[in-house]
């Protein structure tokens, strides 16, 4: 991780200095991957605020692509600071910028997000509806690790709301279409941790 901070650093200092055309969109995705390490070094504060300068260039792009990727990052370092209700209220502003996406990965994780914010908040019907609404996404995409994410998430959902052999359902689906055997292994870890 160092090496890797040493050189987005680099790159930052050097993006500064040169004024392209191009300049704001890799300094955009530049300080989104500085964001990333900087969450991996545990600093998450500085990462939140790294992401904030991405989605205020992202805006001035008028990438939307972009835009949804710098909230999805910020919601996740929401949570992990403890501000939930913050991470819900930026994934829920995300809402009708989704709607006019096309479907891609990147939609299919925000939606992902906005439905597990909604379980945690305790909106257990609507977190349902928007997991229902990622997984169909998911699916039409063909991307089994985004559908056994989702299909972990709505067995949590169905948990919380004591429906045992809906989540056992969803867990074993999970576990099933699994593509890593470390999402496999969170998919069965659900599932034990309910049977027991």
């Amino acid at each position: 991780i160092t090496a890797a901070m040493q050189a987005v650093d680099q790159s930052l200092a050097l993006l500064q200095t040169v004024q392209t055309a191009e300049q704001p969109q890799i300094l955009a995705q530049t300080l989104e991957v500085h964001g990333g390490l900087q969450l991996e070094r545990g600093q998450t504060e500085a990462a939140l605020q790294t992401w904030q300068k991405t989605e205020m260039l992202y805006r001035q792009l008028d990438d939307p692509t972009g835009l949804v990727r710098s909230r999805l990052n910020q919601a996740q370092a929401l949570q992990i600071l403890g501000f939930y209700r913050r991470s819900l209220a930026l994934l829920t502003e995300l809402q009708p910028t989704l709607q006019g996406q096309p479907d891609s990965l990147v939609k299919v994780a925000a939606l992902r997000s906005l439905g597990e914010a909604l379980q945690l908040a305790g909106d257990l019907e609507r977190s349902r509806q928007i997991l229902e609404t990622s997984l169909v996404l998911a699916m039409r995409l063909q991307a089994p690790g985004e559908i056994s994410a989702v299909l972990s998430s709505l067995g949590n959902t169905a948990r919380a709301q004591q429906k045992a052999q809906e989540a056992i359902a969803y867990y074993e689906e999970a576990t099933a279409i699994a593509p890593t055997p470390l999402s496999q292994t969170q998919a069965q870890i659900n599932l034990l941790t309910l049977l027991v």
